[in-house]
């Protein structure tokens, strides 16, 4: 029997964005018999400016927007980004194939990206993971984005973002734990964390100036931070 990892993350909320409501329907079925996810509060809109109009800003941080990405132009995409600025966790589930498209979906922010043809245990999955710091990856977008040489970021905590940039600028973990009033092995246990993550994402950061390269790639933080 194959475990599912990510059954028992919890999401309070799902709003599909799509223009199609043959594509509301299904995914209203999937959710709808789904154990974990059945409970979980779901609305349904045509579009992102009618969902922001009704909820500029999440209630909690295990709110799930699931988007129809229709179109490749600038503002389908800049929609994304508007969506995780805001904090949302954004499953872009679109018809659109193009590399260039799902890569600039995930620079955008985007949890991850599905295919439409992906269906019903990809979809679920990838809502489910999108409230935990591991991204879930299809079959699909895998060999697209492997093609690229191109990974899903994992996503850091603020807390664990600050001691990964005191570290970046200081010569050692005991440095840090002055300057943020935290204990060395608290210090330890957040770098543990991120590494752990990266190795998640399929990107792992052995050393120092690994971490940083990551960092960099991710946006976490520029050259000028250093």
């Amino acid at each position: 029997m194959r475990i599912d990892p990510f059954a028992g993350c919890r999401v309070s909320r799902v709003a599909v964005v799509d223009s199609y409501e043959v594509v509301h329907a299904g995914i209203a079925t999937w959710l709808r018999d789904d154990h974990a996810l059945g409970s979980s509060t779901t609305a349904y809109y045509v579009d992102t400016g009618e969902f922001l109009r009704r909820h500029p800003l999440p209630p909690d941080d295990a709110h799930v927007v699931v988007l129809g990405l229709a179109a490749d132009d600038a503002n389908s995409l800049a929609a994304v980004r508007d969506l995780t600025n805001r904090g949302y966790h954004v499953v872009v589930y679109s018809h659109l194939t193009d590399r260039d498209v799902i890569r600039t979906a995930i620079d955008s922010g985007a949890r991850t990206y599905l295919f439409q043809t992906a269906g019903r245990e990809h979809l679920l999955k990838a809502i489910r993971a999108a409230v935990t710091p591991f991204p879930y990856v299809g079959p699909n977008v895998a060999a697209a984005l492997d093609d690229r040489n191109f990974c899903l970021r994992p996503v850091l905590a603020p807390r664990e973002q600050e001691v990964l940039l005191a570290w970046f600028r200081t010569d050692s973990k005991e440095l840090v734990a002055q300057q943020l009033f935290l204990a060395p092995s608290t210090v330890r246990t957040h770098l543990q964390r991120i590494r752990a993550k990266y190795i998640a994402a399929g990107r792992p950061a052995g050393t120092k100036a690994a971490l940083v390269a990551r960092a960099i790639q991710d946006r976490i933080i520029s050259i000028d931070d250093l």
